[in-house]
């Protein structure tokens, strides 16, 4: 190897180690006084292109997202999800490109009857999401 190319890879070897030790998986759980209530999950983020073609290295973002809400069942609930999914790929030829959502922040809201519900943001980074929530007495109209 020559001195040019130790002095690239050394340059770039804190960047490939952020790389590789980026978080893969999220994991969420929420309880709630008085158990029970029904606990919902809205994941949003962006959309990213990666692509190759005779040697050419590239990759954009598309766009961003957002998902519906999904149940995740009743509290104390927990649920783990990948932070980026490879949702479609192309390859042929000299030519390569795969497309990848990567969930950046969320909503999760906690509803049971009798009781006012409770929305709260999350952005997604790796660390666990430990959600306690007390929920509150609905006030009559």
């Amino acid at each position: 190897m020559s001195r040019a190319t130790i002095r690239i890879a050394s340059a770039l070897l804190p960047t490939l180690m952020l790389v590789g030790c980026a978080p893969k998986y999220q994991r969420v759980s929420v309880e709630t006084w008085p158990a029970g209530a029904e606990v919902y999950l809205q994941r949003s983020g962006e959309l990213s292109v990666a692509a190759s073609v005779a040697g050419f290295h590239g990759t954009l973002a598309a766009s961003s997202f957002e998902e519906p809400f999904r149940s995740l069942g009743n509290a104390p609930v927990g649920y783990e999800f990948r932070i980026a999914e490879q949702e479609g790929m192309m390859a042929g030829g000299p030519a390569y490109g795969e497309v990848t959502r990567r969930y950046l922040e969320g909503r999760i809201r906690v509803v049971m009857s009798g009781y006012d519900p409770v929305e709260r943001a999350v952005r997604f980074t790796g660390d666990p999401i430990d959600l306690q929530v007390q929920l509150k007495p609905a006030t009559s109209p």
